[in-house]
């Protein structure tokens, strides 16, 4: 409220992890315009064009399943993206397209190069991105990818804010925590909240 005050309701964006959160701070009655609060993601979407289709929304997700066998077929989950809970060495062996892509998304989430990946993910993986590339479609992680891209080219943050602050910040992947970093640089001030209980 203080930040608001002092330097007003465009000059601050705030982030969360979840939409819950987003939805959680908007409902405080903070005194911030409603596209000046959400998940990261999304703002993440509107950096890089929300004009791009999103690859694991159902419409298009059933192109992919049309195309590939019964063990790299996805189910078809809008909210997909949280690679923070995955374990990549579970999905290794092709277990199963839902497998292999959490563990593509939390093997990028980490940094760690395509080499460096089991070889049934590298698999998925190449055949993933061809596919992407395609249609022209994202996933959750390209979305945070194509924004630190941006944002370490000299791109702000969306509506370039003043204070940029990340609710949540116990949960951000190291990937997710390098794109607030990035956008920071063109705020003057970077907040990281988060839960110590949570950590």
């Amino acid at each position: 409220r203080e930040v608001v005050e002092e330097l007003g309701p465009d000059a601050v964006l705030a982030t969360s992890f979840t939409v819950t959160a987003a939805r959680s701070l908007i409902a405080m009655g903070l005194p911030l315009p409603s596209h000046q609060v959400g998940t990261l993601h999304s703002m993440a979407y509107r950096a890089v064009g929300n004009f791009l289709d999103v690859a694991t929304e159902p419409k298009v997700l059933r192109d992919w399943n049309s195309r590939v066998g019964h063990e790299w077929e996805l189910t078809p989950d809008a909210r997909r993206g949280k690679p923070d809970t995955a374990d990549l060495g579970a999905a290794g062996g092709g277990n199963g397209g839902d497998e292999l892509l959490t563990a593509y998304d939390l093997a990028r989430s980490q940094f760690i190069a395509l080499a460096d990946m089991p070889h049934g993910v590298r698999q998925f993986a190449a055949a993933w991105d061809a596919w992407k590339r395609e249609t022209e479609a994202v996933d959750f992680t390209d979305m945070i990818l194509i924004a630190l891209e941006h944002a370490l080219d000299g791109e702000a943050a969306p509506g370039a804010p003043k204070v940029l602050i990340a609710d949540e910040a116990q949960d951000m992947t190291p990937l997710e925590i390098a794109l607030v970093l990035a956008w920071g640089r063109r705020a003057q001030r970077t907040i990281f909240a988060l839960d110590d209980d949570q950590a």
